[in-house]
Parts: structure tokens; C-alpha cells; sequence
């Protein structure tokens, strides 16, 4: 019976669109740890918001993971090179 019902699992066309394999990762795990501040750097994107002055609808949030210090950015677009452009003139 455990074998019938893999087989279905395995045919079923909604199941193979949504679900993800259990499939080990290549290569080896490990946990990075930052040292001193400002060496590794956690960011995200919030919103889309209220568009506000100048046409700001975004929040960029980062954070040191070192100290656990959080910065909020208002930004326009979601896109690397903002992102990069708020760390290289903020942090």
C-alpha cells in the first residue's frame, strides 16, 4: 500500500507543481558568525507603503548582526543598486 500511494504522489501534477524535493544541499553547511561590527550585514525590503515625500514606498532595513543594530532606510525602488548605494553612504 506504501508504495501505491508514493506512486500517486509521484504522478499527481499539483504535487509536483508545489511541493519541493527533499534533496540534500551540495557542499557543506556551516554557520557564518561575524567577529566585529559591521562584518556581516542582514538586509530587507519592506513594502510596497504609502508613497510618501519624494516618492519613497519602501523601507530598507538593516541590521549588524553583530551588535544587533537596526537601521531603517526610506527608499523608492527595491533594486541592488539602491541597496548598495544606502549601505556604501550609510554604513
Amino acid at each position: 500500500m506504501r508504495q501505491d500511494i508514493e506512486e500517486m504522489i509521484e504522478e499527481c501534477e499539483i504535487c509536483n507543481k508545489s511541493k519541493r524535493r527533499n534533496l540534500t544541499p551540495y557542499g557543506e553547511i556551516h554557520n557564518v558568525i561575524a567577529t566585529r561590527k559591521n562584518q556581516l550585514l542582514s538586509v530587507d525590503i519592506y513594502g510596497p507603503l504609502l508613497i510618501g515625500r519624494a516618492g519613497l514606498e519602501r523601507i530598507m532595513v538593516v541590521m549588524d548582526v553583530f551588535t544587533k543594530y537596526v537601521k531603517l532606510f526610506p527608499i523608492k525602488k527595491a533594486d541592488s543598486k539602491t541597496c548598495i548605494r544606502v549601505i556604501e553612504k550609510y554604513m
